[in-house]
């Protein structure tokens, strides 16, 4: 990430791979809509599901990266832990641009 360092997943020493990546990005989507969802029902429309996923994505810079570096990216054993540390980035960058 620029601006505010690596964010710190912990990568495995497993083989990257598509499978594990795809894997770490549900586990991280069910987290943010039960958080979405204020641990409530965790039904959410499909335009909901696709807003949240834009985001989660946004958050971890996926949009400005390849496929290989997206996998790579969520080939950790944390991938909520990898969402909070992009959080805490884009706070910091934030704080930066409104002068705080």
């Amino acid at each position: 990430m620029e601006n505010g360092g690596p964010m710190t997943g912990t990568i495995s020493a497993s083989t990257l791979g598509p499978k594990r990546a795809q894997e770490n990005f549900v586990r991280l989507m069910t987290h943010v809509a039960s958080l979405y969802c204020m641990g409530g029902s965790s039904s959410i429309s499909g335009y909901e599901a696709q807003e949240l996923a834009m985001s989660v994505a946004y958050v971890l810079g996926i949009p400005a990266t390849t496929a290989e570096d997206a996998v790579r990216m969520l080939d950790v054993e944390d991938p909520i832990e990898l969402w909070r540390d992009g959080l805490t980035a884009l706070d910091g960058r934030m704080d930066a641009a409104l002068g705080g």
